[in-house]
């Protein structure tokens, strides 16, 4: 049994989706593996994620998940800016059990 979760793709098509997509799930870069037994010129390839390997599940657009990624960080920025101070101050672990009444 195939132990990869996407399917296996022409060199150009393979070559395309590494430069315009990422990992669905961890948004991570792709690189090209070749596909064992295919040779010159029916070479095909799978594009997997550095992080994910043969556990990558699919792709998004590189647009989309940088796109995500300004909102999360101007969420975050809105986060502080409105609990300001709360994350500056770091409790021991003796300090958050007094507070508790312990």
């Amino acid at each position: 049994m195939d132990e990869y979760q996407v399917e296996p793709m022409a060199e150009g098509l393979a070559r395309d989706t590494q430069a315009k997509y990422v990992c669905s799930q961890c948004w991570g870069g792709l690189y090209l593996e070749l596909v064992e037994g295919t040779h010159y010129p029916n070479r095909s390839y799978r594009a997997l994620c550095i992080k994910c390997g043969a556990a990558t599940k699919g792709y998004t657009t590189q647009h989309y998940a940088n796109k995500a990624r300004e909102r999360s960080a101007a969420e975050l920025a809105e986060v502080r800016s409105a609990y300001h101070g709360l994350f500056e101050k770091r409790q021991t672990t003796a300090e958050i059990m007094h507070d508790l009444g312990f």
